[in-house]
């Protein structure tokens, strides 16, 4: 049964919405957002949707081409869009079914692997990309793990051997595989 766009938006909303903290309420801005947008051009709503939306934003914001880019100052506000995304992302991704999981594993594994490894990119948004990568993994098919020659790998063995808690925290799923 997929949860209705309303209730996804909601439970962050409700998660979030009174926080002073600066990176929820950027949070709970871009999820209107995201609804208001996915509202506007009739899409069903369903994490699904969220899904290719959010993954679509974090294309465009990775290539330099996401129209919001246009309005923004500095440098500092192009991270946020990462953090904010890469959030909604590691927030939607457990709520879409295991086949879509598998049909968009190797696409956005790699694009969250590309993203992660920006040096100018918060630890909570690596964490949270590190979490999408846990969740593909252990979703995905057991013959498409990276060999140890693929992108994907190296950004693996990278955050592995870093010895800040939330990286080691995060990462333990990669020690299974």
């Amino acid at each position: 049964m997929e949860e209705s766009d309303e209730d996804f938006v909601n439970s962050i909303l409700s998660d979030f919405g009174n926080s002073t903290i600066e990176s929820h309420q950027h949070l709970c801005i871009a999820i209107r957002t995201t609804s208001k947008v996915i509202k506007s051009h009739n899409l069903p709503s369903s994490p699904v949707v969220y899904l290719d939306f959010t993954i679509s934003s974090l294309e465009l914001i990775s290539n330099g081409t996401h129209p919001v880019l246009d309005n923004l100052t500095s440098p500092a506000d192009v991270n946020h869009l990462f953090d904010v995304f890469l959030t909604i992302l590691s927030l939607v991704i457990v709520k879409v079914p295991v086949d879509v999981v598998r049909k968009t594993r190797e696409s956005s594994s790699e694009l969250i692997a590309t993203v992660i490894v920006s040096p100018s990119i918060s630890e909570s948004a690596v964490v949270d990309g590190l979490k999408c990568l846990e969740h593909l993994f252990i979703n995905g098919e057991d013959s498409i793990l990276p060999s140890d020659d693929s992108p994907l790998f190296n950004v693996l063995s990278k955050f592995l051997t870093d010895s800040r808690p939330d990286f080691e925290e995060a990462l333990e799923f990669t020690i299974v595989i």
